[in-house]
């Protein structure tokens, strides 16, 4: 895919974790898209021993986090490098490429989502949650093909209280009422997934320049992909706050569909099209076919383009899953 379309494709993933995340039931008092850590701080230390080998830190500290990875991907013959830091605070969302010495920046789509919603009224709100959860079930179902439901269970890791859900032939182990991943393991488009939290210490001292870009990288603020990020938060916001919301969503070709089309809004979709080349154009709507199906027909994950993050996208899919038990 092009540029611009490349752009559009991590916001959809971003604005499809948010959605399901926010149905979580212990935050309906409060603002789903500001999530509240049950501590102050935290270094969470990870090996992965699956298709992606090497070692990982997430750290957290209020309102911040940042993983800082040193990995080597090996898959259908091919081995790259990634070394990286992302980080995440209330204003941005920066990654940085240690190996091309290169970051990118944009606003916090959760920060968009977050004011988004505190301009509705309580009515409004309790609709925003209420069709979060419906579409976050939705979303699931229709990745997994008819009739197929993720396994949800509790229990614990590494002595943390864990919700443990299994969906499309990976198993997650998330540290309850987080974003902190304890575990990973299955397997899922030929990619072995085998990501474990070896060391985890609370409350603790965190490095000063954890949250930090190494100096002599230049940070390029992405001003178009932040401006869509903005323009979809609203969108999105917009159309879960609809009474109507599962009916319109079923009208779209289900969940995937309301996303990528009036979630994202007309022009934003509209541009990405025009840029695209004919044989560009024709990938994009035999992807919207494939996932209007939701998988009736073919294998679960059917059309996904090769540049979405299915990892990341599963373990999203399922946190707002165990939220919406």
């Amino acid at each position: 895919m092009i540029v611009k379309t490349r752009r559009i494709l991590p916001a959809w993933l971003a604005l499809a974790g948010l959605v399901v995340l926010s149905a979580v039931p212990a935050l309906a008092a409060d603002n789903p898209f500001r999530p509240k850590l049950p501590f102050n701080s935290a270094v969470i230390k990870y090996e992965h021993k699956g298709s992606e080998k090497g070692t990982s830190v997430l750290y957290l500290q209020g309102d911040k986090m940042a993983k800082h990875s040193d990995t080597k991907l090996s898959m259908m013959g091919m081995n790259q490098a990634k070394k990286s830091i992302q980080i995440t605070t209330p204003d941005k969302v920066i990654d940085v490429d240690l190996v091309e010495k290169k970051a990118t920046a944009t606003g916090n789509m959760q920060t968009y989502m977050a004011q988004e919603y505190e301009k509705l009224s309580k009515a409004e709100q309790a609709n925003v949650r209420k069709n979060a959860e419906k579409m976050g079930t939705a979303m699931a179902a229709q990745l997994m093909g008819k009739g197929s439901q993720p396994v949800i269970k509790e229990g614990t890791y590494k002595g943390k209280p864990a919700q443990i859900v299994s969906m499309m032939g990976v198993t997650t182990y998330t540290w309850k009422d987080t974003p902190v991943t304890l575990k990973v393991e299955g397997s899922v488009m030929g990619m072995k997934m085998d990501e474990e939290a070896v060391d985890i210490a609370l409350n603790g001292p965190v490095p000063g320049d954890a949250f930090a870009v190494p100096g002599g990288i230049p940070v390029v603020f992405d001003k178009e992909a932040d401006q869509m990020q903005r323009q979809m938060a609203a969108n999105m916001v917009s159309m879960l706050k609809d009474p109507n919301f599962e009916q319109k969503m079923q009208s779209q070709g289900g969940p995937m569909g309301a996303m990528m089309g009036g979630m994202m809004g007309g022009q934003a979709m509209q541009d990405a099209m025009q840029d695209m080349t004919p044989e560009e154009r024709e990938e994009f709507q035999r992807m919207m076919k494939s996932r209007g199906r939701g998988g009736q027909g073919g294998q679960p994950g059917q059309g996904m383009p090769s540049d979405m993050n299915m990892e990341q996208l599963l373990q999203q899919l399922q946190q707002g899953q165990q939220g919406g038990r």
